[in-house]
């Protein structure tokens, strides 16, 4: 063979390896190229698996907290903060985010761990960390929160302004602990209601059952003592009426008071001047037996009186004379006859028998 057939054998060979080499590199780019876009698409079968199935998004229960910021909320009862503007998410997943006021731009969440901070409600970001047991919204500059179990109030930038040295009830026994009017009521883990003021001291002793504050144009509250009795105070914690009423009823504007002692219902201002010297809550008509029928049925007749209803017990009005013939202390009041009331004590249970002028006329036991 000669030599130029040689030469041009092996640029042959040469071609053919070479030709082999870039078949099998194509192959290699298709593979990885297919491997590539299965990979992709696995991915966005995942992804979207995973936000239709595992984690869907809750539109309906999504929270427009300002402007700006969006609760959204996924499946689980969980929730992000999303910044509308900057179209990101500003939180991890939060088991829940509440306690919005008009005092302070600073919502509160909570963790799926169980811990509350406090959030920005105009750019989403958190700015007190999840620190504490239980927080609530800021009133008057301050806000309530728990940690190892005792009560204190720390301010915007979480400095602690009142010491963390409050009983925490137990969940379902607290309250709100924000700030009406510079005071703010604590309960103790038996119930007992007190109220200090921004400074943590005392203004009233935890010895009341309850406590409710009403917003009428000054702010006034009500209270229960130790054995049931209503009191009413001014936003001051000054007494309005002392705790000896059996119930208290504060309307608003104009504003006046409904008073219920030892079974009388009357209205007052809110200067102390008689509006209404009697009220009641309910009327029924009174009418007695007359006659009986041939066939046993009993006639009533029409009376001029009736029960009227306070605070649950029942007394006897003249309808004539629009004044009451006996206090609503009785648990029961029926017409027997032309001339007498049948009444049952509230207390005892006894039955009274009382005649056109309000007096007892006999008991039976």
């Amino acid at each position: 063979m000669s030599k130029a057939m040689k030469t041009k054998r092996t640029k042959l060979r040469k071609c053919v390896k070479n030709s082999k080499k870039l078949k099998r590199l194509a192959g290699m780019v298709i593979k990885i190229s297919l491997a590539v876009i299965l990979v992709m698409i696995a991915f966005k079968l995942c992804r979207s698996f995973y936000r239709s199935v595992i984690n869907p998004r809750n539109y309906w229960n999504d929270d427009n907290i300002s402007e700006t910021i969006t609760a959204r909320a996924f499946s689980g009862s969980r929730f992000r903060l999303y910044n509308e503007e900057s179209n990101r998410y500003t939180s991890k997943y939060l088991d829940w985010v509440s306690g919005y006021s008009n005092d302070t731009t600073l919502g509160v969440f909570a963790t799926l761990d169980n811990k509350r901070g406090y959030f920005d409600t105009k750019s989403g970001e958190v700015v007190i960390p999840a620190e504490y047991d239980y927080a609530w919204a800021f009133s008057e500059g301050l806000a309530g929160v728990v940690k190892n179990g005792k009560i204190g109030f720390i301010n915007a930038d979480n400095e602690i302004v009142i010491p963390f040295m409050f009983d925490c009830p137990k969940p379902g026994y607290m309250l709100d602990y924000i700030f009406r009017e510079g005071h703010c009521v604590i309960n103790d883990l038996e119930g007992k209601c007190g109220a200090i003021d921004r400074e943590g001291n005392w203004v009233l002793p935890q010895e009341y059952l309850y406590f409710e504050h009403h917003e009428c144009q000054d702010g006034c509250w009500t209270l229960v003592d130790s054995v049931g009795n209503m009191g009413l105070l001014d936003a001051q914690m000054n007494w309005i009426c002392p705790p000896q009423y059996d119930k208290i009823v504060v309307w608003g504007y104009p504003e006046f008071i409904d008073l219920v002692d030892e079974g009388r219902m009357w209205r007052e201002d809110a200067h102390g001047n008689v509006l209404i010297d009697f009220m009641f809550e309910y009327l029924s008509e009174l009418n007695y037996p007359e006659s009986i029928d041939e066939n046993n049925d009993v006639d009533y007749h029409i009376s001029d009186y009736a029960a009227y209803r306070v605070n649950y017990d029942w007394g006897i009005l003249n309808l004539k004379t629009g004044k009451p013939l006996t206090p609503a202390i009785y648990g029961e009041v029926t017409m027997i006859s032309k001339y007498l009331f049948s009444v049952e004590c509230s207390r005892t249970l006894h039955d009274y028998f009382i005649d056109l002028d309000g007096n007892t006329v006999s008991v039976s036991k």
